[in-house]
This record gives C-alpha cells, structure tokens and sequence, in this order.
C-alpha cells in the first residue's frame, strides 16, 4: 500500500508476505518531527492482486 502523509512524498509498505505465518505484523516510521501539529494521512491500495485484506493494527503518535 501507499500510505501518503500531509504532502510529502509517498511510503510504499509491502503487506505480502509470501510463506509468512499470516501473523506478522511491521512497523513502518511516516512522519518524524519536533512540532505538535495535525497531519492528515491518505492510504492506497497499488496492487490488489497480491493484497485481498490489509489490516492497520494502530497508528502511533509519541
């Protein structure tokens, strides 16, 4: 998937795992700043072949 955040440039994030147990899940860093600000987050889908579910497990703001 293609997760674009405000207007920076897109994070390609490959949810195939091939042989995988179905279980793993990866952490992927988007945005890294200094300022507290709102940020808006879009998300595409790029190859539905290989992709029939993709699952978020939660987005982490520290």
């Amino acid at each position: 998937m293609e997760v674009i955040v405000d207007e920076n440039e897109p994070v390609i994030i490959d949810t195939f795992f091939e042989n995988g147990w179905g279980d793993y899940s990866a952490t992927e860093l988007l945005v890294e700043s200094k300022n507290i600000s709102n940020h808006n987050i879009k998300i595409n889908v790029i190859n539905e072949e290989k992709s029939s579910e993709i699952y978020i497990l939660g987005l982490l703001v520290s």
